[in-house]
């Protein structure tokens, strides 16, 4: 591995830790920084799935931040979703079920930040972290990050429901 390499995923792990943070803490600026990096990992290792994932929680976010109103907030990362779906069918690769059982998990994390539920995040967490060691068990590693993130996510949030 080159030291670049290094750096991507470092910078990757550096946003899973921060993305992990806002969970915790429920901060909007916690998950636009630590998308962001991970936008920059996928992006390197050309991960479409994860790029769109990125994409979509920082839209979700970002208009929040940005104070779009709760209408945007809902709307923007919904819409995203629905064209990552037509993206996928009209490619013809909607035909793995780890695929399904992802985009279904954006689509509950997508909720799950327009709504504010801790629950969606845990069923977004669990569709995505089903594709992301799915994606590991192809031979993609770098889905391990995203694997790591959202397993940690269901912890963390299995223990904001029950406490």
């Amino acid at each position: 591995m080159k030291a670049k390499e290094y750096f991507i995923i470092s910078i990757g792990v550096l946003g899973a830790i921060i993305i992990l943070l806002g969970i915790s803490v429920n901060s909007d600026i916690d998950y636009v920084l630590g998308s962001s990096l991970l936008l920059i990992t996928a992006f390197y290792y050309k991960c479409t799935f994860f790029i769109a994932l990125e994409m979509i929680i920082i839209a979700g976010h970002g208009a929040a931040l940005l104070g779009l109103g709760h209408s945007s907030q809902i709307i923007l990362p919904i819409l995203l979703c629905i064209q990552l779906l037509f993206y996928y069918l009209l490619s013809g690769k909607l035909n793995d079920i780890y695929l399904i059982v992802g985009v279904v998990g954006i689509v509950f994390l997508t909720m799950s930040l327009s709504l504010d539920n801790v629950f969606y995040i845990l069923l977004g967490s669990i569709g995505t972290a089903v594709f992301s060691i799915s994606q590991v068990f192809k031979g993609k590693s770098i889905a391990l990050i995203w694997a790591i993130l959202n397993i940690m996510a269901i912890f963390i949030t299995i223990y904001k429901l029950i406490y």
